[in-house]
């Protein structure tokens, strides 16, 4: 049996890097400085564009970093990342204009990401989306520096447990199909241990007023690039990939 259609989403998760901030300058200088640190040759562009977005150990072991050096390549890019790096960033033009116009149609935003929650609280402050945000940058969620939290899908089933300490009861929206994630075309993203429904995955960029929402339209409207919609008869199945989880997030 069909569940009935929430008329709107009522909570949309946004990923940041790569989807509302063109992060990757910072994130590639510092893959850079990390590998000449420990004397290993520094992949092609296309592999280190490659970083932006996983868990940071995952790429390192991934692309020439022995495992027994994986915590090291960590610890030096996290000290230049911390010292200005997660910085050299910037917002995509429209998406203030983007979350503007999804707000105005009812939905609380909230920020979900795999990188470390004090960096991308800083992020998101330092560029003002935290404005868009009812609880400012309390609604941005990460991923821990101690490892206990990695997993996307570990963030959003943070995410979700805050709201719902919070007055909303965004584990119920999630199981009604109420609750969606935004997250690039790259990013692989594990639904949450809802036993009903999980959290919907939208794909692409927040970029340009065009494809957000329009006045009288619902969350659910939200058109992004290489975007999947829901269809007609129920809220989009969850992106089954995971990601081998990660003591040393991004």
């Amino acid at each position: 049996m069909t569940r009935p259609q929430p008329t709107r989403y009522e909570l949309v998760l946004l990923d940041l890097d790569g989807t509302l901030t063109d992060s990757a300058p910072g994130i590639l200088a510092s893959v850079r400085h990390a590998y000449a640190a420990l004397g290993l040759p520094v992949p092609a562009e296309p592999v280190l564009r490659g970083f932006v977005g996983p868990p940071l150990a995952e790429s390192f072991l991934a692309h020439g970093v022995p495992a027994g050096l994986v915590g090291d390549a960590v610890a030096a890019y996290r000290e230049v990342y911390a010292a200005g790096n997660l910085l050299d960033n910037a917002v995509y033009p429209g998406v203030p204009e983007c979350l503007t116009a999804v707000r105005a149609s009812g939905a609380r935003l909230a920020v979900a990401t795999s990188k470390p929650e004090p960096m991308a609280r800083r992020i998101v402050e330092h560029f003002g989306l935290d404005a868009f945000l009812d609880r400012g940058p309390d609604d941005v969620f990460g991923a821990t520096l101690d490892g206990t939290r990695t997993s996307k899908g570990d963030v959003i089933a943070h995410a979700l447990a805050s709201f719902d300490g919070g007055g909303l009861d965004a584990t119920g929206l999630a199981r009604a199909g109420g609750v969606v994630m935004v997250v690039t075309a790259s990013t692989t993203c594990s639904a949450p241990p809802c036993t009903a429904s999980p959290v919907s995955v939208s794909r692409g960029a927040m970029r340009t007023p065009a494809s957000c929402s329009r006045p009288g339209r619902a969350p659910s409207s939200v058109h992004l690039a290489s975007s999947s919609r829901r269809s007609s008869t129920g809220p989009r199945p969850p992106d089954r990939r995971t990601r081998t989880p990660s003591h040393h997030p991004v």
